[in-house]
């Protein structure tokens, strides 16, 4: 069977995250190109981490992550950075792993 090559493109969070971790762990069946963040319940600074920190996690220390739109194109926008806790849950799961995890 031949590797499906996906760009994964979100803003994430713990939902994302799930997305993102069963990629990072199908190697035989996806080819991950690339991952793209953008602003969503949190700035693109965040998601931009998040997206790294869990290739990090993963194991996947090579994957490309690239920043996309910081903001919506068509209307206003305020961020909810407690949205979905995700920072503060990966800051616990990090802690559970020992740390060692950089924001490159």
């Amino acid at each position: 069977m031949s590797k499906r090559p996906i760009i994964i493109d979100c803003d994430p969070g713990q939902d994302d995250a799930v997305a993102l971790f069963l990629a990072l762990a199908s190697p035989d069946e996806l080819e991950l190109l690339a991952i793209t963040t953008v602003a969503g319940n949190v700035p693109l600074t965040l998601t931009q981490r998040n997206a790294r920190m869990m290739c990090d996690i993963a194991g996947a220390t090579r994957t490309r992550v690239f920043a996309g739109c910081d903001r919506p194109h068509n209307c206003n926008w305020a961020y909810r950075v407690d949205a979905d806790g995700f920072y503060a849950l990966l800051t616990a799961r990090l802690a559970a792993f020992g740390g060692g995890v950089t924001a490159r």
